[in-house]
C-alpha cells in the first residue's frame, strides 16, 4: 500500500525517508518479492462503494472483499524502489538485501474480480498515477511539514477527478461513492 501519511516502522516509503535523513541508501529487506502495489485511496473507494451496497441491499454484500491494483501494478520491490528513487533522487537504495529478516512471501496478488462484477469497482489508478502521488505528497511533507491538511484535500480532489475521467459510466457507484467522499 502506498500513498501520503504512513510513517509506520517497515513501511517503504518510511524505510526510505530514514535511510535518506541518515543519508545512506535503503536496503531492501526482500527486493525481488512481488506486491500488490496500490495507492490507499483505492481500497478506501472500494469500500465506500461496498458500504453503498450493504446499505442498499443488506446482507447479499455482507461477504469477503478484495480491492487490489491492475494485474500489471504488481511489481517487486526493487522496481517499485526504482520508481520512486527515479521519482526522488533524494531517496536512494542499494541492491543488495538484507542478511536476515522475518519469512516472506515471494509473491502477493490480489483477486480483484468480484469488486468488479458485483460492486463495478475497478481500479482507477496506474502504478506511475500510485509512486507520482505518493512521492508528492511526502515531497511536499518534507518542504513544509505543517501542509498536511491541505495535501491531503488537494490528493483526494485529484483522485476525485481521475475516477470521473477514468470510470464507465455504466459504473456509476464509483461515482457515488467518490462524491460521498468529498
Amino acid at each position: 500500500m502506498l500513498g501520503g501519511g504512513d510513517w509506520s516502522e517497515e513501511r517503504l516509503m518510511t524505510n526510505l525517508l530514514v535511510a535518506a535523513d541518515d543519508d545512506r541508501p535503503f536496503v531492501a529487506r526482500n527486493p525481488d518479492a512481488v506486491r500488490p502495489w496500490q495507492h490507499v485511496l483505492e481500497p478506501l473507494r472500494g469500500y465506500l462503494m461496498l458500504a453503498h451496497a450493504l446499505v442498499e441491499h443488506g446482507e447479499a454484500f455482507a461477504e469477503p472483499w478484495n480491492f487490489g491494483p491492475n494485474p500489471d501494478d504488481a511489481v517487486t520491490v526493487r522496481e517499485l524502489v526504482g520508481r520512486l528513487t527515479a521519482a526522488w533522487p533524494r531517496l536512494r537504495a542499494a541492491s543488495a538485501p538484507r542478511a536476515a529478516g522475518p519469512h516472506e512471501t515471494k509473491i502477493l496478488r490480489l483477486d480483484s474480480s468480484k469488486a468488479a462484477e458485483r460492486l463495478g469497482w475497478r481500479p482507477v489508478l496506474t502504478l506511475d498515477d500510485t509512486v507520482a502521488l505518493t512521492v508528492a505528497w511526502y515531497r511536499a511533507i518534507d518542504a513544509d511539514p505543517t501542509a498536511a491538511r491541505e495535501l491531503v484535500r488537494e490528493q483526494l480532489a485529484t483522485y476525485a477527478r481521475l475516477v470521473d475521467a477514468r470510470t464507465p459510466r455504466e459504473a456509476e457507484p464509483s461515482r457515488v461513492a467518490m462524491r460521498s467522499a468529498r
